[in-house]
């Protein structure tokens, strides 16, 4: 080996079992799937669908951040199942920013709606762009507006920023060893999951709705009477969560 050269064999070997960790847990997950699991996938599911909706060729923008939705999403799921709490609620966040602006695309498709070009030739998004993006939301879909907002600001309040809380949960104290991954119980996947999910049909149902208005997306016959399904899921597992969280209470002596 060159004396300019880097060993990285230590490097791979410890990549290598990460990976076959988080194979190991995607396999587990897979075997072990809940409702709000399966709730989170199908509300995935149909925020992919091809069929959904017909894009218009003038649509660039929409288009651009309607892909940005779908990866964020599915990489949020995927960490709830390799058990990364903080990057799959990070994630979320980045999916509720796009969706504001895959919202607002669905009226604006000028591009000086989005960014502005700097002396240096750079694209610039500036607060300007931002604030008229998050008035434009809030002055005509307001109750939507503030369902976003809310699931932001409890990421926000939580996973957003670093504190002892989430550190702890890398860091057994007895033998002050670290893991990868975060522990995760059973409770606090189901919470994650259905947290995704909700969150989901909460874009999909505001998207829908602005689309009355705009005609800036064709949806699909089944798109409806799927998202009225999918409702009925939403509360009941909300229900079931309730009273699953009421019950933890009363066991807990609290």
């Amino acid at each position: 080996m060159s004396k300019n050269q880097i060993n990285v064999s230590g490097v791979n070997e410890t990549f290598a079992k990460i990976l076959a960790e988080e194979t190991r847990l995607i396999s587990e997950d897979d075997a072990t799937r809940g409702d709000e699991e399966n709730f989170a996938l199908v509300c995935y599911q149909v925020l992919n669908e091809a069929s959904w909706i017909k894009l218009e060729p003038d649509n660039f923008f929409f288009s651009l951040f309607l892909t940005q939705v779908r990866k964020h999403a599915g990489l949020s799921i995927l960490s709830v199942a390799r058990q990364h709490h903080v990057q799959a609620l990070l994630d979320l966040r980045q999916t509720i920013e796009a969706a504001t602006w895959m919202l607002f695309a669905m009226e604006h498709k000028e591009p000086t709606a989005f960014f502005m070009v700097d002396e240096r030739g750079a694209a610039t998004v500036t607060d300007a762009h931002k604030n008229r993006m998050r008035k434009w939301l809030d002055d005509g879909w307001s109750a939507g507006s503030s369902s976003l907002k809310t699931m932001k600001k409890a990421i926000n309040g939580t996973c957003a920023h670093a504190d002892v809380t989430y550190a702890l949960n890398n860091f057994n104290t007895e033998n002050f060893s670290f893991t990868f991954f975060d522990q995760m119980d059973g409770p606090m996947k189901r919470s994650d999951f259905f947290f995704i999910g909700t969150c989901l049909w909460q874009i999909m149902d505001l998207a829908y709705g602005i689309n009355q208005k705009h005609k800036a997306i064709e949806f699909s016959a089944e798109f409806v009477p799927t998202m009225k399904s999918l409702k009925a899921h939403m509360e009941r597992l909300r229900t079931e969560n309730v009273a699953e969280n009421q019950a933890l209470k009363v066991l807990g002596g609290k």
